[in-house]
């Protein structure tokens, strides 16, 4: 129950939702030319960008086209290598750093000659930034390819990066179309909103990711929390843990695509690590008991989660039936039978048969087996020597049976 799969997460966090160095350098550059000197630069080029603006490419293309453009782009990027977009990136990078510094010599040693080329260097520095920002998503989505992260969230991503690659390609067309500063800014302002949303929506995919695994950590920390309960272990201090856990990823939720979500996953990954380290003193204390012979009785595990009905029957050393609804079981082989904030916790041991309707949370240690009608899962371990099978979902009825005669 390591959760290793968090640091390269943080860091595709962190990539996705830092401030990148050249975002000042669109507000840099449009003031480089002052607004006297932009009217003159416009009246000198006016007859120059009149013919080209007639003789210009129509860059727009139909929803049918850009879709298949669009599946095109996802199929390159989920073929990229982190170290050929890196080297790609820094290229692009190293070029853009040139541009800019010539830019800026320019700017104060020319200000008064070649007006007519002052529209065309601003140009070119904002179609350099795209390239860069090109093969900057081009390096995020080679590191994506080498994460951890589930199937569908890559593909997601890389349909997102690949729709905004289109964009900005678009946008090149229309920075080498635009015939005076005030079209050139109103472009500039376009990719602003767009590499806003991007940066925003990327955050959004990760994080959700992030708290889908906490929370299937936290279901795997309660089963083992059951299997204690069920072998009469004293779990109060683990309970304690499971709440604020509980509170903490009710808060990463609530924190999702935002910058403060950084913060609280350190927080919930430190009461995780606790919870754990407390769980492994429990089990040292107890050693022998889970998975083993216990009490003379066969020693198999059967797990549930089940909203419906169900019913249980063997020879059992520990069994824990907790939740919401109905439950008969013979009175001889309960052990304790309470009720904590509105849900009913009953331990149980010896040959029995019980059976219930609604909403509960199942363990069964030994051998027998264990019917279900409804809506859940369950896992299994059928002997000792066997390990823990995973989560089968469950829909419909299932029938499982578990333990070995020796």
């Amino acid at each position: 129950m390591r959760v290793v799969w968090l640091v390269p997460l943080l860091l595709l966090c962190i990539a996705a939702s830092a401030a990148q160095p050249w975002s000042e350098g669109l507000d840099d550059a449009k003031n480089v030319i002052s607004d006297s000197e932009a009217d003159k630069v416009d009246e000198c080029a006016s007859e120059v960008f009149k013919n080209f603006k007639e003789n210009s490419t129509d860059v727009r293309r139909d929803l049918k086209d850009v879709r298949k453009d669009i599946e095109g782009r996802v199929k390159e990027f989920q073929k990229l290598k982190r170290g050929e977009a890196n080297e790609e990136w820094e290229k692009a990078r190293e070029e853009y750093s040139e541009v800019s510094k010539n830019m800026s010599e320019w700017a104060k040693e020319r200000a008064g000659e070649m007006k007519e080329r002052a529209f065309e260097i601003r140009k070119q520095y904002y179609l350099t930034w795209i390239v860069m920002v090109e093969k900057w998503i081009e390096k995020l989505q080679a590191g994506v390819n080498g994460l951890s992260l589930a199937s569908d969230v890559k593909e997601k991503i890389a349909e997102r990066l690949a729709e905004t690659f289109e964009k900005l390609e678009e946008f090149k067309s229309k920075i080498n179309e635009s015939d005076s500063p005030e079209d050139l800014s109103g472009v500039v302002a376009e990719i602003r909103k767009v590499w806003r949303d991007l940066r925003y929506e990327l955050r959004a995919s990760v994080h959700s990711y992030a708290v889908e695994k906490f929370r299937h950590l936290y279901e795997r920390l309660e089963q083992v929390r059951d299997r204690l309960e069920a072998q009469g272990v004293d779990t109060s201090e683990l309970d304690e843990m499971l709440s604020d856990i509980n509170d903490t990823i009710e808060d990463l939720e609530e924190a999702v695509g935002t910058l403060e979500f950084e913060d609280k996953i350190k927080e919930a990954r430190d009461l995780f690590a606790e919870a754990f380290e407390k769980v492994k003193e429990i089990v040292r204390e107890r050693e022998g008991i889970l998975g083993a012979k216990v009490l003379g009785y066969e020693s198999g595990i059967a797990y549930a989660k089940v909203k419906g009905s169900f019913m249980l029957s063997g020879n059992f050393s520990h069994v824990l039936i907790k939740g919401e609804g109905n439950v008969t079981l013979p009175e001889e082989n309960i052990v304790t039978k309470v009720e904590r904030d509105g849900e009913l916790h009953i331990v149980a041991r010896g040959q029995l048969t019980a059976s219930g309707d609604g909403e509960f949370r199942i363990i069964a240690i030994g051998k027998g087996t264990l019917d279900l009608s409804g809506e859940g899962y369950y896992r299994v371990k059928p002997s000792p020597k066997e390990p823990m099978g995973n989560e089968t979902e469950l829909s419909g009825t299932e029938s499982v049976q578990f333990g070995v005669i020796e």
